[in-house]
């Protein structure tokens, strides 16, 4: 790998350069060994793999990486890759569990199966464990069967068919319209006017109410600013 940044990329680096470095170096001498091996073995069908125009492979996702070899990965993504085949598969087994019970027998359960099959222990306290979790999934299972279990069923679609038909009406009575005193709306909207009125009669003196809004009436006045005002010459109520 070229260090002095003036080789040509296309030809052999003339400086000393510096060896490649990767994220996932294989520290195992026999792992290493056999990656040695495959890239010989690649080498020698070069004139299958390398494309005769191109003069290059095909790109891939291993290209992306620290190997060009499809097959042949690093520790860590392999065992990746066996972590997630075991547990797809692993899912499966669950998911077929009243499968598992119909044709294999009560007594059957993949867990323990597995363990005979690893040559691994299988303690007693587990296998009661699972036989107990079995024994009362079916039982749940056929429950549910009945018919008081499918009248729960029906009765639970209907209350929350019930509950989101409610939840639309609510939305629909908290929406609020909100208006900031448009001038074709002044004529129709005396909540203000109403406001100064009740809060004159309160004082005493409606008159020398001053309203701080910092916008004048269309009359000029800047003791109410809108024309519903009572005090205002404008206002239709008072012709």
């Amino acid at each position: 790998m070229c260090t002095c940044k003036n080789c040509d990329g296309d030809d052999e680096p003339e400086c000393e350069g510096a060896l490649y470095k990767t994220k996932h170096p294989l520290k195992c001498e026999y792992h290493w060994l056999a990656y040695a091996l495959e890239c010989e073995k690649r080498a020698q069908e070069a004139h299958s793999v390398i494309h005769p125009t191109m003069g290059r492979g095909h790109s891939n996702l291993c290209e992306a990486g620290f190997t060009v070899l499809p097959l042949f990965r690093s520790k860590s993504q392999s065992l990746c890759r066996l972590h997630y085949m075991a547990s797809t598969n692993a899912g499966f087994c669950q998911g077929n569990r009243t499968w598992c019970y119909k044709v294999r027998g009560p007594n059957y359960h993949w867990v323990v199966d597995l363990y005979e099959r690893l040559n691994l222990p299988v303690v007693p306290a587990v296998v009661q464990a699972l036989h107990k979790a079995t024994s009362e999934r079916i039982a749940n299972l056929e429950k549910q069967k009945t018919e008081k279990g499918k009248q729960r069923r029906i009765n639970m679609k209907v209350a929350r068919s019930e509950d989101q038909e409610a939840r639309k009406k609510w939305g629909k009575q908290q929406a609020v319209m909100h208006t900031y005193g448009h001038e074709e709306s002044e004529d129709e909207d005396d909540d203000d006017g109403n406001l100064v009125r009740d809060v004159g009669q309160m004082i005493g003196n409606e008159d020398n109410i001053t309203v701080v809004s910092g916008r004048k009436c269309r009359c000029g006045s800047t003791s109410h600013s809108r024309i519903s005002h009572q005090s205002c010459p404008l206002n239709k109520k008072n012709n």
